[in-house]
């Protein structure tokens, strides 16, 4: 996921019964993206993926102090990038297709 910025910031989640067991992380070199992708997963790790899912960019800011308020919007970006990873997880877990990858496989058959 990328923001305005050019920024960018991607997750992978391992799930086991029905739990997020691990969580990995990518991002580009900002130190305070850096520092809330490292925070958010933590807290994710253990969660269900609804739970994980309900952590908010604002829960994420109180949970790491010392950010400048104009770093602050880093935590959108790590926020979006973990519900983004969570909805793939998802999808894969309930077997439901990517309906825009429906109608491509559809188009070209």
């Amino acid at each position: 996921m990328r923001d305005a910025n050019a920024l960018e910031a991607q997750f992978s989640l391992k799930i086991a019964d029905g739990l997020i067991e691990a969580v990995r992380f990518k991002v580009t070199s900002c130190v305070a993206l850096t520092a809330y992708a490292e925070v958010l997963a933590e807290e994710a790790e253990k969660l269900s993926l609804t739970s994980a899912n309900a952590i908010t960019p604002l829960a994420l800011i109180d949970l790491l102090e010392g950010v400048p308020l104009f770093r602050r919007d880093r935590a959108n970006l790590a926020v979006a990038a973990l519900r983004s990873a969570i909805q793939s997880a998802f999808l894969l877990q309930t077997g439901v297709m990517n309906e825009s990858r429906l109608h491509l496989r559809h188009a070209t058959a």
